[in-house]
């Protein structure tokens, strides 16, 4: 899988101390995939008392990450 991280998401993913890792695992292997109201995809995955969200989008066989954040487990749920 070949992820692309727009300006944006590098900001951020520095700002909140993300590893790219977490965010790699979470486009491969998330609990809950969601559709926001603008047509993009949000990977969501458990992660100890939170939950990571990864908002992107698919072009081809590359994903685009717009950005990440932590949010409380069964917000979205």
């Amino acid at each position: 899988m070949e992820v692309i991280y727009t300006i944006h998401a590098e900001e951020k993913l520095l700002e909140r101390e993300f590893e790219k890792s977490a965010i790699e695992e979470t486009l491969e292997k998330p609990d809950r995939i969601f559709t926001s109201r603008l047509g993009r995809m949000i990977a969501q995955k458990a992660m100890e008392d939170r939950s990571l969200r990864v908002v992107y989008e698919v072009e081809g066989s590359v994903y685009i990450v717009i950005t990440a954040y932590y949010t409380k487990r069964g917000r979205y749920e």
